[in-house]
């Protein structure tokens, strides 16, 4: 399997004895390369600012109890530390060659912000870990999800759903994404952020994530076979060594 590394770590080191080469990645046997989900790899060979654009990213932890402007996050943690991962392709060694697509999920149940009226989501705010080769689109969707919250998802459950494409040119950034939708008191409102194949490209798009602890979970699937995350997958269930956390937060009112 050469340098090669599989998201799954548990079930690799069980399975197949992969090695460990910096990060975690997903994806079958390609020892001379392949589809899979990888982590970032920058040109300043391993130097980061603290956070995209040169700035923390906006993430707070809110948990209104009145009506009101409120943003909602699913973690305190307000900067880019490069533990994000995706699916990608790799050369033989293991280096990410694009990304393929991926879409990256967080939901709020409304009820654990104190929310117990309608929100009305009016902005989604992300990070962005890495964007080469483009400018880079991609597709942001607020909804609704109807089942439960556990360690996967059911896309057939995801409803009510406005989206928006955002170009994101090739740097570090924090975007800014204004979006309209109304969320019923007891609901539980899901951001998508997906990502296309960069393969024609050859590009890269990773979100930002910090590996802190979260409040509530965040998830990954892509519709490339070979990852093994066809439905969207919770990150904290992965076994990696350092669990990403999307920095992404949603602001609106409550009535």
């Amino acid at each position: 399997m050469g340098t090669r590394t599989v998201l799954f770590v548990a079930i690799c080191a069980l399975a197949c004895g992969c090695a460990q080469a910096g990060k975690e990645s997903l994806g079958g046997d390609h020892p001379d390369g392949g589809t899979g989900l990888h982590p970032a790899i920058d040109a300043d060979n391993g130097t980061h600012p603290d956070a995209p654009g040169g700035a923390d990213a906006t993430v707070m932890l809110d948990a209104p109890t009145t009506a009101g402007p409120h943003t909602l996050a699913g973690t305190s943690a307000t900067t880019d530390d490069r533990s994000a991962i995706a699916c990608s392709a790799s050369d033989a060694n293991g280096v990410t060659l694009y990304t393929d697509q991926n879409s990256y999920y967080r939901v709020f149940p409304l009820a654990d912000f104190g929310i117990t009226t309608t929100f009305h989501v009016s902005r989604v705010d992300f990070a962005v870990e890495t964007a080469t080769g483009g400018p880079t689109d991609v597709t942001v969707k607020v909804g609704t999800y109807g089942g439960t919250v556990g360690d996967t998802l059911t896309k057939n459950k995801i409803a009510s759903t406005t989206q928006k494409t955002q170009s994101i040119a090739n740097a570090a950034t924090s975007e800014s994404v204004a979006l309209t939708n109304d969320i019923a008191a007891g609901g539980i409102l899901i951001v998508e952020i997906d990502s296309a194949s960069g393969q024609t490209a050859m590009s890269e798009f990773f979100m930002g994530a910090n590996g802190g602890a979260e409040t509530e979970p965040s998830y990954i699937s892509s519709t490339v076979s070979g990852c093994g995350a066809t439905s969207p997958t919770k990150l904290s269930t992965l076994g990696l060594t350092t669990t990403p956390a999307w920095l992404i937060t949603v602001t609106g009112t409550s009535d």
